[in-house]
């Protein structure tokens, strides 16, 4: 539970490719998610990364690309970063009773097979 309690009493979470980040912007927390910088990652997870805003994704290993994102971030006041989390925020960790994990992963697993 450490790397909760951290990701929770950070500022910002910064991560590559970890469940930890869909949960913490699942709680509103900043975060700053690092597939983009990756081709392959970005080919094999693009399902993972193609309803995130702009304001939560890495394209780019360069560091300054980061840095403009981080003070991106940070600069956000609380409300603005809400709103453009909102649509993608329970799309990631919320479990619709309509629409259950079992049936969006199938439809997942269809799509990434009809490509």
């Amino acid at each position: 539970m450490k790397s909760y309690d951290v990701a929770l009493s950070a500022d910002i979470v910064v991560t590559l490719d970890s469940t930890l980040g869909y949960e913490m912007l699942g709680v509103g927390k900043k975060v700053l998610i690092g597939l983009g910088i990756s081709e392959t990652l970005s080919k094999e997870r693009d399902h993972d990364i193609e309803h995130l805003p702009d304001e939560v994704l890495l394209t780019s290993k360069d560091y300054e690309h980061f840095k403009r994102k981080i003070n991106q971030l940070s600069r956000l006041t609380d409300e603005i970063y809400q709103t453009c989390i909102a649509d993608c925020r329970s799309m990631y960790v919320d479990q619709n009773p309509e629409y259950p994990p079992q049936n969006r992963i199938y439809d997942e697993i269809k799509r990434h097979l009809a490509k």
